[in-house]
């Protein structure tokens, strides 16, 4: 591992440059920082292996990107902020998103020896009757962990309203269609928490 740079690229800044969203003067900052920094240059791979999901999360308005506990691992290392939840089917966790999240992480277990799941996500606004629904066909477990893996953009989270959360998994094999969970989420936003339950929510 290359060592630590004293002043990192911020995360944002990454993607947008990986995006080409940057102007041509913030480019060439970027570009002349991270030729320089092993450091940052590493971080920029990680953003590039990202890149496909992270983008179509920002531009097309979807919530989570899937992923692998071998990539969010090597993304901690090198300092992207992470706030991670891992659920088994039936149990519930209460969750938030955090100022400085790069990436919030949801990890819904149980599925040793299964290699894709559809999932079934579905939110209550606290208060209300409206709901969120989404679907998300041909999930990709993870083959070491057992885990499907998901990451969604710390900001995305903290605009998120007060939400109560189930989430259901269809494994399809050759037996037929069977159903885990439901994985219960009680996400409520930070600036609504006080210091004891932002500690609770603390994930990993």
């Amino acid at each position: 591992m290359n060592p630590p740079c004293a002043a990192p690229l911020p995360f944002d800044a990454l993607i947008a440059y990986h995006a080409g969203e940057l102007s041509e003067e913030e480019g060439a900052r970027v570009e002349a920082h991270y030729f320089g920094c092993a450091h940052c240059a590493e971080r920029l791979e990680v953003v590039s292996l990202l890149a496909r999901g992270v983008i179509q999360l920002v531009h097309g308005g979807g919530l989570m990107v899937f992923s692998t506990m071998a990539m969010i691992d090597r993304a901690r290392s090198l300092g992207i902020v992470l706030r991670e939840y891992r659920t088994d089917p039936g149990q519930h966790v209460h969750c938030t998103g955090g100022p400085t999240d790069d990436f919030v992480v949801t990890r819904y277990g149980g599925l040793a020896g299964v290699t894709a799941v559809d999932l079934h996500f579905r939110g209550t606004i606290l208060g209300t009757d409206q709901v969120i629904t989404m679907e998300y066909p041909d999930a990709p477990v993870d083959q070491r962990t057992g885990d499907v893996v998901l990451a969604a953009p710390g900001a995305l989270n903290r605009s998120l309203p007060p939400l109560e959360i189930e989430v259901r998994l269809t494994v399809r094999d050759a037996d037929g269609a069977r159903e885990l969970g439901p994985y219960y989420y009680h996400h409520r936003p930070w600036d609504m928490l006080d210091e004891g339950e932002r500690a609770r929510r603390a994930g990993r």
